[in-house]
């Protein structure tokens, strides 16, 4: 092998560890806007009552059981709108947030508005942003944390 063709060997490889490491650094960089996007894709899913869709956007130990918890809670409901007010994390490349959100609805028998405000913590691995845990804001001590 020549020397000419051990140098381009080697632009060659350093070019591609390069761009394996510019690909590498996009996707953690994009983090934020893929929880918006996975936020925006779970409140829409909600608000439609697609709740086995919704439910693939949490955590996989707590799926079951806030499945549950909210397609019976939803009976009878009808979700006006979600809303995303906030979201907190510690940077571009965070792998937890804290997300704020206002939901509006109403009770298909009395057809009265209602609104309440939900915190809810995010997380990111393996899989992409999943739902770690939510909990109503402004709630008062010893009120449960019925949805919505």
């Amino acid at each position: 092998m020549t020397d000419a063709m051990r140098k381009q060997g080697s632009i060659w490889l350093c070019l591609v560890g390069v761009f394996i490491s510019l690909l590498a650094g996009c996707a953690t960089q994009n983090r934020m806007t893929h929880l918006r996007d996975t936020l925006r894709a779970f409140t829409q899913q909600i608000r439609w009552d697609r709740w086995p869709d919704a439910a693939q956007h949490v955590e996989l130990k707590t799926r079951e059981r806030w499945m549950l918890n909210r397609s019976t809670a939803a009976r009878g409901l009808k979700i006006h709108d979600i809303e995303v007010t906030r979201i907190v994390s510690p940077g571009p490349r965070a792998t937890t947030a804290k997300v704020m959100l206002k939901l509006t609805w109403y009770s298909k028998q009395d057809m009265t508005v209602r609104t309440a405000s939900w915190v809810q913590n995010w997380v990111h691995g393996r899989f992409g942003w999943k739902l770690k845990s939510e909990e109503r804001a402004h709630s008062k001590p010893g009120q449960a944390d019925t949805w919505p």
